[in-house]
């Protein structure tokens, strides 16, 4: 994610990123969800997070900063999936006792 990141809006080019070039941004999260036989699967869920000039969450006209907020959200809202995740995988092999 990071080198991708990276490659999307290097950051010797911010200046030059123009938000009027990027018709869409789609943010891409797994979900994970336990089964009645105690598998635990996981989904892919897609989120639409600017369209045009528009944060398509408040639906209110994005600047860079506003952008760049949203990515940080997003990565965060990522980051707690997958540690939930863990948490419940060490939970149910008995390596971690608090969930």
């Amino acid at each position: 994610m990071i080198k991708l990141w990276q490659e999307v809006f290097p950051l010797e080019k911010v200046e030059e990123f123009s938000i009027a070039g990027c018709p869409a941004l789609i943010g891409i999260t797994r979900l994970f969800y336990e089964e009645k036989d105690g598998s635990v699967l996981s989904d892919y869920q897609f989120k639409s997070l600017l369209k045009g000039d528009t944060l398509t969450r408040t639906q209110n006209n994005v600047t860079r900063e506003i952008l760049l907020n949203e990515l940080v959200n997003f990565k965060e809202e990522c980051d707690e999936n997958e540690q939930a995740l863990v948490s419940f995988l060490l939970f149910i092999c008995g390596i971690f006792s608090v969930f």
